[in-house]
């Protein structure tokens, strides 16, 4: 991955981390990539808003790494073009059962996908049986591969949701909001963010935090007939 002078070399090898593991995707033939990816990169007019992996979501469907072994981190050589390069060996596996066709979604996020510093995100939905709805995040650009626990918080937890669905809840939203936060530690005008909408129907307990692995290796292990996820990406401007 590129070492340029705005990122730090932990960062740099956070990101040649994330672009070794999409590779191995790649190369599994797992690799999809969802329209709402473009519609990011067409609102900003910044062409580093489309970097490889922030503001390029790739949309993995038909599997996931289930554990990631560094192998070498090369850090970089003096000259014009430095850059940072990391070798790992992925466990690369496919779901054991299918996707389950009774179960449909669909997530957004309202208003533009560019959202200021301090302003409010909301999601919007639509699924088509009873479900528990949960909401993950996922912050590439300054926390790596770890998803974070959103929904259910302790104001509120969809369950026996059928139909349309918004979060915050209507009913919730007077309680807490969500809000596009600009991570002052970076030092890029744009950052990308990613909202995970994950629909189940049946109980699947979220944890706090959870590296990548862990979390789809126990989805795998819940069952791919009893999950949907759906991944919802925006951009914040610094103020």
């Amino acid at each position: 991955h590129p070492y340029q002078t705005n990122i730090s070399l932990d960062n740099c090898f956070t990101e040649a981390l994330l672009d070794a593991k999409r590779s191995a995707m790649s190369k599994a033939g797992l690799e999809r990539l969802s329209t709402n990816q473009l519609e990011i990169c067409a609102e900003t007019a910044e062409s580093a808003n489309c970097d490889l992996h922030q503001e390029t979501l790739n949309y993995f469907d038909g599997g996931y790494i289930r554990e990631t072994q560094v192998i070498l981190r090369e850090e970089p050589k003096a000259g014009v073009f430095r850059e940072c390069e990391i070798t790992i060996k992925a466990d690369v596996r496919t779901y054991e059962q299918r996707t389950n066709p009774l179960i449909t979604a669909s997530a957004s996020i309202t208003g533009n996908k560019v959202k200021i510093d301090g302003q409010e995100v909301q999601i919007v939905g639509e699924v088509s049986a009873n479900s528990t709805v949960q909401l993950l995040g996922w912050y590439p650009k300054s926390s790596g591969d770890v998803y974070y626990k959103i929904v259910p918080n302790q104001f509120e937890e969809l369950t026996n949701v059928t139909g349309k669905f918004q979060i915050p809840s209507k009913e919730a939203a007077t309680k807490y909001a969500l809000i596009a936060e600009f991570d002052e530690n970076l030092e890029d005008q744009f950052a990308s963010e990613v909202l995970i909408v994950l629909v189940t129907n049946k109980n699947f307990p979220l944890i706090d935090s959870e590296r990548s692995e862990d979390l789809f290796r126990r989805l795998d292990a819940f069952g791919r007939e009893n999950w949907k996820m759906i991944k919802v990406s925006y951009t914040i401007a610094r103020d």
